[in-house]
């Protein structure tokens, strides 16, 4: 099994630029990396954050949630900007 490098540089609000390196181990497939980075980013900056995704106020108590908060509305939760990541030498970019 090939494990992929994932190198992301990021900024959050009132932070100057980072970069870390990620590795997975099956083909990241942009979608489910974008929230892959995120997720991870977060674990990294708020290491005691249980869960990256914010509790949806406007469901009533009991009711079921119907949609989970986009890959653009977790960054602008998380002050997250300037996401990019490179996987083989390919440039992705998330933008909020």
């Amino acid at each position: 099994m090939r494990t992929y490098k994932i190198k992301v540089t990021y900024a959050r609000k009132g932070s100057e630029k980072k970069e870390i390196e990620l590795e997975c181990n099956e083909y990241p497939v942009a979608s489910i990396v974008d929230s892959f980075v995120i997720e991870e980013i977060m674990t990294r900056e708020e290491p005691t954050l249980v869960s990256i995704y914010p509790l949806i106020k406007s469901v009533p108590r009991g009711a079921v949630a119907t949609r989970m908060p986009t890959n653009k509305e977790l960054m602008e939760l998380h002050e997250i900007s300037d996401l990019v990541y490179e996987i083989d030498q390919r440039l992705f970019c998330v933008t909020t």
